[in-house]
C-alpha cells in the first residue's frame, strides 16, 4: 500500500495526470475498497460470532450440584419452582425435554412437569423388576437420536449417550419369521436386498416397484417434518407443491398398496412383517409407515443407546436446570389455566398449586391436552376437535428375566419378529383372525427383543432380559379400567396369565435353550401403560397412524404445533410421526416455531460451531 501511494504521489507531482488518474482508478481505489470490505466483513463476522456465542453457555451459578441420575427423580414441591416461570412443559418424554432444553437455552425459565411418580423421561425411562432391568418404550432406534440430543442441549458427542449399532457379525439386526418360512435377516445399509432377490427370483419386478414406492414414503415422511417448521399460513401452499406421485402412494393403507404391487403372498408378508414397529396395523395405517419401517431402519441402521434409553433424557435434564429451570416428577397437572381472553396463562396442579407463565407447551398428547387439560369452555370457544382421528392400539408386553448369559441361551444382539400366516400363506388374514378373538384364534404377531444384550456397555452377569410385544385392543381390557392398580381382580390376572403362557411358548420355540431358565415374568397391558404414562386408552404411539392423520387437511391443521388457544403449543409424536427420534424432532420444531427465525438460526449456528 505504501508503494501504491508513492507511485500515485510522484505521478501527480510530475504532472502525468492521465497516468495518475489510471493509477487512482485501477490501483488505489480497489485497494481502499477491498480493505474497507475486509474490515467491514471482519466486523460483521465478529458481531455474528458474538451474537451466536453470547447465549451458548448458561449464566454462572446456576449449574445443578446433583448428578444427572438424581435429577431424573426430583419430585414436585412448590418450593422447588423458580421465582418466575416463563414456560411450563407438560410431560417429560423426549419431545417435552427437547423443547424444554432449547427454550431454556433461549433464555426462558422452563419448568417441566411429569406425572410419573418416580422418574422423568416418558417412554425412555427404564425400570427394575426383581433385579432385572427393562425398557418402558424405546426398544431400538436409529443413530439420529444422539445428534438430535446434541442439538437440543448443545452438548458434545461425549456428553450424550451414543446409539450403538445392533446386530450380529454379518450385520443382521432384525430376524423375520413369516409363518414357517426360513428366517430372513434384515441387515444394515440394506445389505439383505440381494438375498431378497435370490429368495424371490420370479418377483423381481414387484420388489423393484415396492422399493420405488418405499422411497416415496421416506420422502413423504421428510415432507411432514418440514411442514411442521412452517407457519400455519404457509402450509396449504407448501402441501399444494408436493408431487402427486408421492401423495398417491401414501393415500392408501399398507395392505392395499402391497397387494396391488406384489402378487406373491409370502413376499407380501415379508415386506410388511415389521408393521408393529410403525405403531399401526397395515390394514389401517398409511402405506407411508409400511415403506418407512422396511427401508428406513435398514438404511439408517438399527441401534440402541449405550447404557440404556434413559441416558437420552438424562443428558437434557441438566441443561434445563443449568439455565435456571426445573424438571419434576410426581407433578400431576389438573388444568391449563386460561384468562378471560381465552389465552393460556399457566397450569393448576392436582393439589391446587397454580403456576403462572407466559407459554404452555403440552407434550402430553393431543387427546390428553384437549379432553383433560384445557377447560371445556375454551375448547368450545375455539371449536377445537376433541378427537381429530382415532387412537392407536396399545401393547401387551412380557418382561422376562432369564438365568444365564446370552451366549449360553443362544441369544444374539438382534430382534426377532414373528408374523403368522393362514393356510393360504396370507399374513393379513391371519392377523385379522387373531384380533377377532385373541387367545383363541391362532398366534399373535410378536416382537422379541433383549435389552441386556443390546446394552453393550454393561455386564449383566448371569442375567438376560427379554421383552415380547404384541398389539392389544383397549376394549379387551376396558372392563377392568376402573379397578385399582395391582388389584384388578382374578379375571384380569387370569387373562394376563393366559398371555404369559402363550408368549413363553413362542419364546421357547425360537430360543429353546431358555426353557427351564426363566426366573421371572411380568405382563403389562394397555391399562399398565395408561397408569404409568397417562396415555389415553394405553396407546404407546398416540393417535392412529392412518391416512387421515397425516394427509387430511383439517386433521393436519388440528395437530399443528401452534394450537388455536393463544400461548398454547403442542409437541411430541402426535404432531409429527411415532417414535422417540420423531418426538425429538417435534421438540425442535416446536421450539423453532415459538422462538422465530433469528433464534432458530442462532441454535443452528451454535451447533455448527460446536461440531
Amino acid at each position: 500500500s505504501k508503494a501504491t501511494v508513492s507511485v500515485l504521489y510522484w505521478t501527480l507531482k510530475m504532472n502525468f495526470k492521465p497516468l495518475g488518474f489510471l493509477a487512482l482508478l485501477f490501483v488505489v481505489l480497489p485497494w481502499l475498497i477491498s480493505t474497507q470490505m475486509a474490515v467491514i466483513g471482519a466486523m460483521m463476522l465478529s458481531t455474528l460470532l458474538l451474537w451466536v456465542v453470547s447465549t451458548a453457555r448458561p449464566p454462572p451459578g446456576l449449574r445443578p450440584d446433583r448428578p444427572s441420575k438424581a435429577l431424573m427423580h426430583d419430585k414436585f414441591h412448590v418450593d422447588k419452582l423458580p421465582d418466575k416461570v416463563d414456560v411450563v412443559v407438560i410431560g417429560s418424554g423426549m419431545g417435552g425435554l427437547t423443547a424444554g432444553a432449547m427454550l431454556a437455552r433461549s433464555g426462558k425459565k422452563v419448568v417441566v412437569l411429569e406425572q410419573h411418580p418416580d422418574v422423568v423421561g416418558g417412554s425412555t425411562h427404564s425400570f427394575n423388576l426383581k433385579g432385572y432391568k427393562f425398557d418402558s418404550g424405546l426398544h431400538y432406534t436409529v443413530p439420529w437420536n444422539t445428534p438430535l440430543a446434541q442439538i437440543a442441549g448443545l452438548r458434545r458427542a461425549d456428553q450424550v449417550p451414543p446409539c450403538e449399532l445392533m446386530g450380529d457379525s454379518d450385520g443382521v439386526f432384525d430376524y423375520v419369521h413369516v409363518g414357517d418360512e426360513p428366517m430372513f435377516g434384515m441387515k444394515h445399509k440394506e445389505a439383505h436386498i440381494d438375498e431378497l432377490y435370490r429368495r424371490f427370483p420370479e418377483d423381481k419386478e414387484d420388489i423393484d416397484e415396492f422399493m420405488k414406492l418405499a422411497d416415496h414414503c421416506i420422502s413423504m415422511s421428510q415432507v411432514i417434518v418440514v411442514s411442521r417448521l412452517l407457519p400455519k399460513f404457509l402450509q396449504p401452499l407448501y402441501w399444494s407443491l408436493i408431487p402427486k406421485r408421492w401423495m398417491d402412494v401414501v393415500m392408501e393403507t399398507g395392505e392395499d398398496v402391497i397387494k396391488k404391487t406384489v402378487k406373491n403372498k409370502k413376499l407380501q408378508g415379508l415386506l410388511s412383517s415389521l408393521w408393529m414397529d410403525s405403531g399401526g396395523r397395515p390394514d389401517i395405517s398409511t402405506f407411508m409407515m409400511t415403506g418407512c419401517v422396511f427401508r428406513g431402519l435398514a438404511r439408517e441402521g438399527g441401534c440402541y443407546p449405550r447404557g440404556g434409553s434413559e441416558g437420552l433424557g438424562a443428558s437434557l435434564v441438566p441443561v434445563i436446570e443449568e439455565w435456571g429451570g426445573r424438571v419434576l416428577c410426581d407433578a400431576r397437572v389438573g388444568e391449563v389455566m386460561c384468562n378471560e381472553k381465552g389465552q393460556a396463562c399457566g397450569v393448576t396442579m392436582m393439589d391446587g398449586t397454580q403456576i403462572d407463565c407466559s407459554l404452555v407447551v403440552s407434550a402430553a398428547g393431543y387427546l390428553n391436552t384437549f379432553n383433560k387439560l384445557v377447560p371445556k369452555k375454551v375448547v368450545e370457544k375455539y371449536n377445537i376437535p376433541l378427537a381429530p382421528c382415532k387412537t392407536s392400539c396399545g401393547f401387551i408386553m412380557a418382561n422376562i428375566g432369564i438365568k444365564g448369559t446370552a451366549e449360553e441361551l443362544g441369544i444374539t444382539n438382534a430382534n426377532l419378529w414373528y408374523a403368522p400366516v393362514d393356510k393360504n400363506d396370507d399374513m393379513f388374514e391371519a392377523m385379522r383372525d387373531y384380533y377377532k378373538d385373541p387367545l383363541t384364534c391362532g398366534e399373535p404377531p410378536v416382537m422379541l427383543t433383549f435389552p441386556s444384550v443390546k446394552d453393550q456397555s454393561t455386564d449383566y452377569g448371569n442375567k438376560t432380559t427379554c421383552q415380547m410385544l404384541i398389539f392389544a385392543e383397549y376394549p379387551e381390557f376396558e372392563p377392568w379400567e376402573n379397578e385399582p392398580y395391582l388389584n384388578r381382580g382374578d379375571d384380569y390376572d387370569e387373562k394376563k396369565n393366559a398371555y404369559e403362557q402363550m408368549l413363553l411358548k413362542i419364546l421357547y420355540r425360537f430360543y429353546p435353550k431358555t426353557e427351564g431358565k426363566v426366573d421371572m415374568t411380568n405382563i403389562s397391558t394397555p391399562l399398565s401403560v395408561a397408569h404409568h404414562l397417562s396415555s389415553v386408552q394405553g396407546t404407546s404411539v398416540g393417535l392412529e397412524i392412518s391416512v387421515d392423520r397425516f394427509f387430511k387437511p383439517e386433521v393436519r391443521d388440528a395437530l399443528d404445533v401452534r394450537t388455536k388457544v393463544p400461548n398454547l403449543y403442542l409437541t411430541g409424536h402426535d404432531i409429527v410421526l411415532p417414535g422417540v427420534c420423531m418426538a425429538q424432532i417435534a421438540g425442535i420444531a416446536t421450539t423453532f416455531r415459538i422462538c422465530g427465525v433469528m433464534q432458530s438460526i442462532r441454535f443452528i449456528l451454535q451447533f455448527a460451531l460446536l461440531i
